[in-house]
């Protein structure tokens, strides 16, 4: 987490900033991805579709992708604010295993993009994983007391039984304070 024990706010490691950096390579891709397979599989369909044998199957690819996005970007903001880097390093490593599978197949394309995708995630990897940025996303973490075990018993609360004096007439005075 961000903040010191004692208050003050910890300026966020170059390292950090360098990763976010590197890391948010894929969400351009991702988000140019979703669109468009989620417009071929509904609004546009393309005759034949261009990665699944189906209309469905664009859409469904169009909806992994946005899900993926959202993965992504979430990892990103959690691992700037000090919250965590697992998701960020999970994510940055699917970029890399699936980049390296469009590498290895032919059919994929041309390989500027993945190579590009392979190096910024990888560079993301390693700079997520320096000690700095693990300090950063993995401070010692202070034992919180139970905020219910605090609370001091309390007798039920009743009437206030209030100090009275007995007027000649026999009826009791509230205002009358004794001694």
């Amino acid at each position: 987490m961000p903040d010191d024990p004692d208050g003050e706010v910890r300026e966020t490691p170059p390292t950090v900033i360098g990763a976010v950096a590197a890391g948010v390579a894929p969400a351009p891709f991702l988000l140019t991805y979703a669109v468009l397979f989620i417009l071929h599989g509904t609004v546009f369909p393309v005759d034949p579709p261009d990665i699944t044998g189906s209309q469905g199957g664009e859409a469904l690819a169009g909806l992994v992708a946005l899900a993926f996005l959202v993965l992504v970007v979430l990892g990103l903001s959690w691992f700037l604010s000090g919250r965590t880097r697992w998701l960020f390093l999970a994510g940055q490593l699917a970029t890399v295993g699936t980049c390296v599978n469009f590498l290895l197949d032919s059919t994929s394309g041309q390989p500027e993009v993945p190579v590009v995708l392979i190096i910024a995630s990888g560079a993301a990897v390693v700079l997520a994983c320096v000690p700095p940025s693990w300090a950063w996303a993995a401070p010692e973490r202070v034992a919180v007391a139970d905020p219910v075990a605090e609370v001091p018993e309390v007798a039920e609360p009743g009437p206030a039984i209030l100090p009275t004096a007995e007027l000649e007439t026999g009826l009791i005075d509230p205002n009358v304070t004794s001694a």
